[in-house]
């Protein structure tokens, strides 16, 4: 009996105990939650507090854009860092006392400063200035303004400035190209920009760099074939022929013939990329590749070319001119002057129109029109220069049909070309009758499409003949370099005013290879519109051929083919210095 009530009592005992850590447990719950409740506020304002004056922000970090270098590793265009700045107006708004110490700093007029943070008061971003070079941005920075935020940007600058401004082209503000080679190769000289985590302030201020997600990737440098000595050469000499012939443009390109690369690449008039006023298509344009024209007397040595490779011509095949007039249907062929019974090479000294057509005459059209495209005429280079034009060449059938249409291209009448194709075309004749095309890049060229246009034997023999031209009595006398002997081509070509060839305004080209001993290197010069008084290519081209090719033989180390005989030294013993 005594047994079941200790049992019994034990039980409630042990019943009581666990009701009371229960209503115990429940009371530090409440007390907690009051307490949770009492606290939360305060905590929560502090975490918001936190939040609003500190932001994880990802901004990025930009890439260094590639330089150009000439063939000798000479920086021709870089990118230099500069500083820009930029406001978030909902914060500078609040900050109003110092927005004329900020449009002082820039050099932006006080009302244009107002106006634009009062306009996008609403906005986070716009840009203040740009592209400051650092000593430009020092006063600004000292300030340290809420609201004003600098930005580590790149500008490009080149060195030469106009010199090479026609081959480089430019970059707009964001260092993307826009024309030349900086647009061509754009892809490969623009590089990868990075990235990177920072805090801000309340103020919008950086106050910690946390990481660096991704490094930014430097653009790819490129070397050019252009060499910068031969590119300032070219460009003083093409400058003074334009002015002191009152042209209104020229082009001028020198290329290896033997290696396909352009060494000088020049054009009038020009501009200073640097400057941005200066970019403007009439002073930029790349006449080199964009302006295309009937090539006149020009084409005659490939005329030629094509007559001895039928084997019914040699050099000193005989070929009566007559008196300088010849009838052809309906119309008339006439030469300079009166030329009579000349050969093969004194045709081309001479220039005789009546001697192409005749030439031309015994074998078909189709012969020199396959010549002609082989050489390039009417198709793009391949270099991707902004604006570049193909030129024209037509469809043989009209030669077939019309005899005069036929005898109009052997003297270089409705076909047209550009400089660059003129240049070209010679280059075949200076590397043994092979098309190996020009490039500019220097490691590794766009395109190949190398082949024979004519026996090596042929080209021997035309170059052979251009030496004449430049020889005594020849229409290319002016070209000669002394010292070396050299070659080429004069020509002269009516322009088309209103629908018509006009009689007082042409162009004057000279095309010429040196040394003719061992031909390697190719100079065109094109004047477009001498109006001093002379205008035929031996008069106008010709000089500056004489001095850029003298200039470049001589900077790039060929020896000369005579040797001038030195003075006599008499050597003078002690005594007789005494």
């Amino acid at each position: 009996m005594w047994f079941e009530k200790l049992r019994g009592l034990v039980k409630n005992s042990w019943r009581i105990a666990l009701i009371g850590v229960l209503f115990t447990s429940l009371g530090v719950a409440l007390i907690a939650r009051a307490a949770y409740h009492q606290l939360y506020p305060i905590q929560q304002a502090f975490l918001q507090n936190a939040g609003d004056n500190r932001a994880i922000r990802t901004i990025t970090i930009s890439a260094n854009r590639g330089m150009f270098l000439d063939r000798n590793g000479e920086p021709i265009a870089v990118s230099a860092p500069v500083i820009s700045f930029w406001a978030n107006p909902t914060i500078l708004v609040n900050y109003e006392h110092y927005y004329k110490d900020i449009a002082e700093s820039l050099d932006i007029p006080y009302a244009k400063f107002v106006s634009l943070i009062e306009s996008r008061k609403d906005k986070k971003f716009v840009w203040l200035k740009r592209q400051l070079i650092p000593e430009q941005s020092r006063a600004l920075l000292r300030l340290n303004i809420p609201g004003i935020h600098q930005e580590r940007e790149y500008r490009r600058y080149y060195p030469d400035a106009e010199v090479t401004s026609h081959i480089l082209g430019f970059t707009d503000i964001e260092d993307q190209g826009q024309d030349g080679l900086e647009r061509t190769f754009n892809d490969l000289l623009q590089g990868k920009n990075g990235s990177k985590r920072v805090l801000r302030d309340q103020r919008d201020r950086i106050i910690e760099e946390i990481e660096i997600i991704n490094e930014p990737l430097a653009g790819e440098n490129i070397t050019l074939t252009i060499d910068r000595r031969l590119q300032y050469l070219a460009y003083r000499a093409l400058k003074t022929a334009v002015l002191e012939n009152n042209a209104t443009a020229g082009s001028l390109i020198l290329a290896d013939a033997k290696t396909g690369e352009i060494l000088a690449l020049v054009n009038q008039p020009a501009g200073n990329p640097n400057d941005r006023a200066q970019r403007k298509s009439e002073l930029l344009k790349n006449r080199v590749v964009t302006d295309v024209f009937e090539p006149g007397s020009i084409i005659k040595p490939f005329v030629v070319a094509t007559a001895l490779e039928t084997g019914l011509w040699r050099p000193h095949t005989m070929i009566e001119t007559g008196s300088g007039a010849m009838p052809l249907g309906k119309h008339m062929i006439r030469d300079v002057g009166r030329n009579g019974l000349i050969d093969v090479t004194k045709a081309i000294v001479k220039s005789s129109n009546i001697a192409m057509v005749k030439i031309s005459q015994t074998f078909p059209p189709q012969k020199l029109y396959d010549t002609y495209k082989s050489l390039g005429i009417g198709q793009k280079s391949g270099l991707k220069f902004t604006g570049e034009q193909a030129g024209y060449l037509g469809n043989v059938k009209a030669w077939n049909k019309n005899s005069f249409e036929y005898a109009t291209k052997t003297f270089g009448y409705g076909i047209t070309i550009n400089t660059l194709q003129m240049a070209q075309m010679y280059a075949v004749l200076a590397n043994d009758g092979v098309y190996k095309p020009l490039h500019i890049k220097k490691d590794k060229p766009l395109f190949d499409d190398t082949h024979r246009v004519m026996s090596q034997k042929t080209a021997h023999e035309v170059v052979t003949m251009l030496e004449a031209v430049v020889g005594k009595g020849g229409s290319g006398r002016r070209a000669a370099v002394p010292g070396f002997r050299v070659g080429g081509k004069s020509g002269t070509a009516r322009k088309v005013i209103n629908g018509h060839y006009s009689n007082s305004v042409h162009r004057a080209f000279f095309a010429g290879i040196a040394p003719i001993s061992n031909p390697r290197y190719v100079l065109v010069i094109v004047i477009d519109e001498p109006s001093a008084g002379k205008y035929y290519g031996g008069l106008v081209g010709a000089p500056i051929f004489s001095e850029v090719m003298g200039g470049a033989l001589r900077l790039l180390g060929v020896r000369p083919d005579e040797i001038p005989d030195l003075p006599k030294l008499k050597l003078i013993s002690k005594e007789q210095s005494r």
